[in-house]
């Protein structure tokens, strides 16, 4: 900013000049010669005298901050001088020019009023649309967000403001950037800047779960309508890969209230595309698996069409004998007491109690929990359902299901009940072997179960975190 005193040269009357004598003179002395000021121009500084002048003097003060260059300023400085002198001359006026210790610049300007505003007028467009380099600090971790791809974003603040910046080479670990430009677009570079940085601070990421099924129907074809929401919201949405099996986690980057709003339409998105392709597995039932094609074909359609669900028989060779059921959530459940109801009335099924009298057994089974329950069904099929002892002094199972199913599952509770002195053992293990141990359909943990008379309980696939493996057997096989 260019701060400016105007002082205008007069004689005083003749009362003043009777009544004070050389007072005037004492209040209003001539302005000192400087060592270091340069007179400029065709109008020089003279004594004062007592004639009547229309002499104006005005001292214009150019801050150090405004007039900053940060590099070869002993050469800039000299540009500047030169032009100074030259508006002088053009101008017709004196320009003394004087530079303190703080590196203020003053300007003292002499002449003809005209004159000394036309000179005025001449200064401050020069020190507008003087070129200047100037620095300003911004952090080295976000330089790459500054550039942004392939420089987009720099090259968009060039074009907005006019000026030109460099940013030093990774290598240089200094936290600032190089700007060239003018006193108003270098000013407007480092507004934009400090916006930037302070955006920067506000970034955060949240993580949201969405089951992996509906990751492509949020992401949509070729990534349409996951970029249209991150235009929307203003974050960057990263989906995990599609090799990454069972990772339902997806990451929201951007400015805390944008995340924030991201996060929860993706959950209103997540609960409305679970509500409409609600999954549910039913184990079939190996009666139902000997029904005809068409007496199998004529229940699922008569259950697809009242359920408005879509129904998938498993193929083939499918080792897994579940029927998949998906649709909206209250129909498939529909959908799914049909073809129960159905299988119980081609089934065969039956309810059995088993009294658990060995307490030592019963305590085991019932802390084991859902890992024994997942366990029995690895062995006898999904087709049984087991309800174990809840209250204390409660030592009764019921077991639902298929005949020979529950049969098979007394036998197998029987034989831990048998062996009295019963072991239990837990070891941990990382999840990613959990697969490798088990085999193709169980066929490794099946063998070590017939070889040392065992039973060993992994946590359910759903858990890919857990490393707890449970052995009970004795306590020497274990």
């Amino acid at each position: 900013m260019m701060n400016n005193v105007s002082m205008v040269s007069g004689q005083p009357s003749a009362g003043d000049a009777m009544s004070n004598g050389n007072n005037y003179n004492h209040s209003f002395p001539a302005l000192p010669v400087l060592k270091t000021s340069e007179t400029i121009g065709t109008a020089q500084f003279k004594k004062r005298s007592n004639f009547k002048s229309s002499t104006v003097n005005e001292i214009i003060t150019i801050p150090a901050q405004d007039r900053h260059w940060d590099r070869n300023s002993q050469l800039e400085n000299k540009k500047c001088k030169e032009a100074y002198m030259k508006i002088g001359k053009e101008c017709n006026v004196g320009i003394e020019i004087c530079v303190s210790k703080t590196m203020d610049l003053t300007l003292q300007i002499s002449g003809n009023r005209v004159n000394v505003e036309r000179a005025k007028q001449k200064i401050n467009t020069f020190e507008q649309t003087q070129i200047k380099t100037t620095t300003t600090p911004f952090p080295k971790e976000h330089r790459s967000t500054l550039l942004g791809k392939q420089g987009l974003n720099l090259k968009n603040i060039e074009k907005r403001t006019g000026a030109r910046l460099q940013i030093p080479c990774m290598k240089n670990s200094a936290d600032i950037i190089y700007i060239t430009g003018t006193k108003d677009s270098t000013k407007k570079v480092v507004q934009e800047l400090e916006e930037i940085i302070i955006k920067l601070k506000s970034k955060t990421e949240k993580e949201i779960k969405i089951d992996q099924r509906h990751h492509g129907a949020i992401i949509g074809f070729n990534g349409e309508k996951v970029r249209e929401l991150q235009k929307i919201f203003n974050v960057k949405i990263i989906f995990p890969s599609p090799v990454e099996a069972r990772n339902n986690l997806v990451k929201i980057q951007g400015l805390n209230d944008d995340v924030n709003k991201a996060f929860k339409s993706l959950a209103e998105l997540a609960e409305v595309l679970d509500e409409i392709n609600y999954v549910l597995e039913i184990p079939i039932f190996k009666q139902f698996q000997k029904l005809s094609t068409g007496k199998r074909a004529i229940f699922i359609k008569k259950i697809r069409e009242e359920t408005d669900t879509r129904i998938f028989l498993p193929r083939e060779g499918d080792n897994k004998n579940v029927i998949k059921v998906m649709g909206n959530k209250r129909k498939v459940l529909i959908a799914y007491d049909m073809i129960k109801e159905i299988q119980n009335e081609i089934g065969d099924i039956i309810t059995k109690e088993m009294v658990l009298g060995n307490v030592k057994v019963r305590n085991a089974i019932v802390n084991l929990g859902n890992k024994f329950i997942q366990s029995i069904k690895e062995d006898c099929g999904d087709n049984v359902t087991l309800n174990l002892p809840t209250v204390k002094g409660d030592n009764t199972i019921v077991i639902k299901g298929p005949e020979d199913d529950v049969k098979n599952v007394i036998t197998q509770i029987q034989t831990m009940v048998d062996e009295v002195h019963k072991y239990v053992f837990d070891m941990n293990v990382n999840p990613k072997f959990h697969k490798y141990l088990i085999g193709t359909n169980g066929v490794n943990v099946k063998e070590i179960r017939h070889l040392t008379n065992t039973r060993i309980i992994f946590p359910p696939e759903t858990d890919s975190t857990n490393e707890n493996i449970t052995i009970v057997g004795k306590k020497r096989e274990c």
